[in-house]
């Protein structure tokens, strides 16, 4: 059997990860790996460079840090995906396309580049669960390019495309999810990833010495998941320093470190500055998805962010009890905050509604 995993981010290759080697241990499982930062991405960091360099899970890798079909390049992406659809079926016809995620064209012209007409679809954090649609703006200009390139390559299959949000895809059969029960859109076969499988994964990739560790000599920790609210002018640098600062006194009462884990998007001055007013802030700067973390460091205490994915999978993760805390009440960071609210109550997420609110869960657990 010949499965192809088409995949954009850390948490989307832990997906494929684990459902490669949990469900396809002996097929032949190509990987392709799309995002703008490429092998610096990849193998920048241990757990990142230890999935995609399996050579047991993988038969062949693909890397790519632009779109497969570049308008810059129009008139040789008939060539180039010719090429491209000989070396994907070199281990034979694929059986089964899984795709991190089905909003973006590339990974849907990629399921009839190899001569499919539906895939399965990995989990992909919130977005897996809820999913704002496109304007109607978005849609015609994806609409028309998909056009274009079917009148330039030939290749039409017949594969209905999602045009819409994440998830929406009618070629899609299946979706393989962490929590299942968190869905809030429709889903043709909503299969589990159970909790054994991911263990057992995440078992082999811990296996060895990771030197590089920032967390290893950290005995209790609270891991504070950073965001770009403030970069983007959401919240107030001082909103978000006086909230740290609240935070680092409490862990600092309960013998407690706070750790600092950036978005990959969040400014580096910022962070600087943030070291600088509270030098008791650990920051620890990997591109590995925190959900591995749960599982290796059971010092890991509280989990703290606004609204990220990182907070949903704590206890499926984790082999001790993490606790995970959402802000997004307090700041009214998100624009839809009633169906975020919904998946993280499902997930198992406190949520408080005033920094009083979070002093009393972070004080009494």
């Amino acid at each position: 059997m010949h499965n192809l995993f088409i995949v954009r981010t850390p948490l989307q290759l832990l997906s494929a990860y684990i459902v490669a080697s949990q469900n396809h241990c002996q097929a032949t499982n190509t990987l392709v790996l799309i995002n703008p930062r490429g092998n610096t991405l990849w193998q920048s960091t241990y757990y990142l460079n230890r999935m995609v360099t399996d050579q047991e899970v993988w038969h062949k890798i693909f890397t790519f840090t632009h779109r497969v079909a570049r308008r810059s390049e129009l008139f040789q992406v008939r060539k180039r995906l010719s090429n491209l659809k000989k070396q994907l079926l070199e281990p034979g016809n694929v059986d089964q396309v899984y795709l991190g995620a089905d909003r973006e064209f590339d990974n849907q012209l990629l399921v009839e580049l190899v001569n499919n007409v539906s895939y399965a679809r990995l989990e992909d954090g919130i977005w897996s669960y809820s999913s704002p649609d496109r304007s109607l703006k978005e849609q015609v200009e994806f609409f028309l390019w998909r056009h274009i390139v079917k009148l330039l390559t030939g290749i039409s299959t017949g594969m209905k495309y999602n045009y819409h949000g994440g998830g929406y895809g009618k070629a899609a059969t299946t979706d393989y999810l962490f929590k299942p029960h968190l869905l809030q859109r429709p889903s043709p076969c909503a299969v589990a990833i159970p909790q054994g499988h991911i263990h057992r994964a995440l078992a082999k990739l811990a296996a060895g010495t990771h030197t590089t560790d920032a967390l290893q000599n950290i005995d209790n920790a609270m891991i504070f998941l950073g965001s770009v609210f403030v970069d983007r002018g959401i919240l107030s640098l001082d909103t978000e320093l006086s909230l740290l600062q609240k935070i680092v006194a409490i862990a600092k009462d309960k013998k407690m470190r706070l750790c600092y884990k950036p978005h990959p998007f969040e400014k580096k001055e910022k962070l600087a500055y943030y070291q600088t007013k509270l030098p008791e802030l650990i920051i620890i700067d990997f591109s590995d998805p925190i959900e591995i973390f749960f599982y290796c460091h059971p010092q890991i205490k509280t989990v703290i962010s606004y609204s990220s994915s990182g907070l949903l999978y704590a206890d499926l993760f984790s082999q001790e009890s993490v606790q995970p805390i959402a802000l997004f009440e307090i700041f009214s960071v998100e624009k839809d905050a009633h169906t975020l609210a919904k998946i993280m109550r499902l997930a198992g997420v406190q949520i408080p509604y005033t920094l009083e609110e979070l002093e009393t869960y972070l004080i009494n657990p």
